[in-house]
């Protein structure tokens, strides 16, 4: 069979796909709850790139439907925990599920979601890409375990902040760009070479995302990772360059006032220029792999990245 056509497509194929669970799975209003959020139709960035590798590799649509859907509902269940573990009210400026109702049952929705998607995954019968994506999902607890470490340590390596952010963000990356790869029998070098661009578009992700998080326009709490005592990208190049400015930290966790502007400012355009540099280097690394095999990707991919950077890194 051919692969589905380059350009729209993958925009197409992304909205197509049903996330929806239907009310006679379980005894209770889970279903429905779970629904609202994928109403609420985050960048489904995820999805898009199971199927633009899929695209590179000359995967079917069809075949890549069931790996583009766990991705992404493995990613929303990772959210859902997420918002228990920053008692965050709102994601996307819709109420999270933790306050509207409990810890305890976002915690269980959160489970749910993914024992869903290790069902569906089953009945397509590839073991191989189950096994990689439960070790995504042990990174992203990885991830999580560790962030929680520096956070109570209140210290912060750009190289510590890097892995924080292969683990959390770009182990499901990592899966979404290896599923296509190995659906389509792809020698173990290609396929390194897929693991290898999916883990640091993880980082390129991770690094605007911080830069957002400084964005009053963003749907979250203005300098959430800040008030709830954690550095990330943004402010540990903050204090970098001027390490007094812990007190100011300490200081916004009281009055919720950040008066340190041009810092951040400084700090946020050398992580948006880090984050160019790498994005430059993954489209190097992209046309190698897909210029021999789908060269009318190469321009989607490059458009992909110039997306994410533009919507996370909004002047603020």
């Amino acid at each position: 069979m051919q692969g589905f056509k380059v350009g729209s497509d993958i925009l197409d194929a992304v909205t197509r796909l049903d996330f929806h669970l239907a009310p006679s799975e379980t005894v209770s209003t889970l279903p429905q709850e779970l629904n609202t959020l994928f109403d609420s139709s985050g960048k489904r960035f995820r999805p898009a790139l199971v199927f633009l590798f899929g695209q590179v590799f000359e995967v079917p649509e069809e075949t890549l439907v069931p790996y583009a859907r766990a991705v992404e509902m493995t990613h929303t269940a990772s959210l859902v925990h997420d918002d228990v573990i920053d008692e965050a009210s709102e994601r996307r400026k819709i109420p999270t599920i933790n306050s509207r109702f409990t810890n305890t049952q976002a915690i269980l929705a959160g489970d749910f979601l993914l024992a869903r998607v290790i069902g569906d995954l089953l009945r397509e019968g590839r073991m191989d890409l189950i096994t990689d994506l439960t070790d995504a999902i042990k990174d992203l607890a990885d991830g999580e375990w560790l962030q929680a470490h520096l956070k109570q340590t209140g210290q912060a390596t750009w190289a510590e902040l890097e892995t924080v952010a292969r683990k959390k963000t770009g182990s499901l990356m990592l899966w979404s760009c290896l599923a296509p790869a190995k659906l389509s029998s792809q020698s173990p070098e290609v396929i390194d070479v897929c693991r290898r661009l999916g883990d640091d578009i993880g980082v390129f992700f991770q690094m605007l995302d911080d830069v957002n998080d400084f964005n009053p326009q963003s749907g979250k709490p203005f300098a959430a990772d800040l008030m709830n005592g954690q550095l990330n990208f943004v402010t540990a190049r903050m204090l970098e360059l001027d390490p007094s400015l812990r007190q100011t930290f300490q200081q916004f966790r009281v009055t919720g006032e950040l008066t340190c502007r041009a810092e951040l400012e400084a700090a946020k355009t050398f992580v948006v220029n880090r984050s160019i540099e790498l994005e430059n280097d993954l489209n190097q690394r992209f046309h190698r792999l897909a210029e021999k095999t789908a060269p009318a990707t190469l321009t989607v991919f490059a458009k992909m990245l110039v997306k994410v950077r533009e919507t996370f890194a909004k002047k603020t």
